[in-house]
């Protein structure tokens, strides 16, 4: 009975983790799409709001105010010098922290390597820090002490 128990246990696992993945990079997929359907301009101008400085940019947004000062100052010499930088990070989203929050993170650049509570550790790109930081459920993110 334990054993059965335990294969049915395993069996919702990895179906829940096949779920995970599918949707992850169906948002991806959709992303990328969306991404070669806009028309230059847009894209454009979405590569100026990433700029310090450009108008409308990320540092006057409210997402910029998710961002702990180490992690602005991070960000800033990042995208000077470079923007494929990682960025060890811990993001805070609203509890209770689930599946679905954890995949909106990975589509938008977050590489989660463990939940704990509301709260992820992981890494990031600089230039995915502003797609993390729009998403509606995460609070805020801090730059990690290593």
């Amino acid at each position: 009975m334990k054993k059965m128990r335990f294969i049915s246990e395993a069996v919702v696992i990895a179906v829940s983790a096949c779920l995970v993945v599918l949707s992850a990079s169906g948002l991806y997929a959709q992303g990328k799409q969306k991404a070669k359907d806009q028309a230059p301009q847009q894209v454009e101008q979405q590569n100026n709001e990433q700029v310090p400085g450009a108008q409308g940019s990320f540092q006057q947004s409210r997402a910029w105010n998710k961002l702990d000062d180490r992690l602005q100052a991070a960000w800033l010499d990042a995208m000077k010098n470079e923007p494929t930088r990682r960025l060890d990070c811990f993001v805070r989203v609203e509890a209770p922290a689930d599946r679905g929050d954890q995949s909106f993170l990975i589509s938008a650049g977050y590489n989660v390597r463990m939940f704990s509570g509301p709260i992820a550790s992981g890494n990031l790109k600089a230039q995915d820090l502003q797609d993390v930081a729009e998403l509606p459920f995460v609070q805020s993110i801090r730059l990690s002490t290593k």
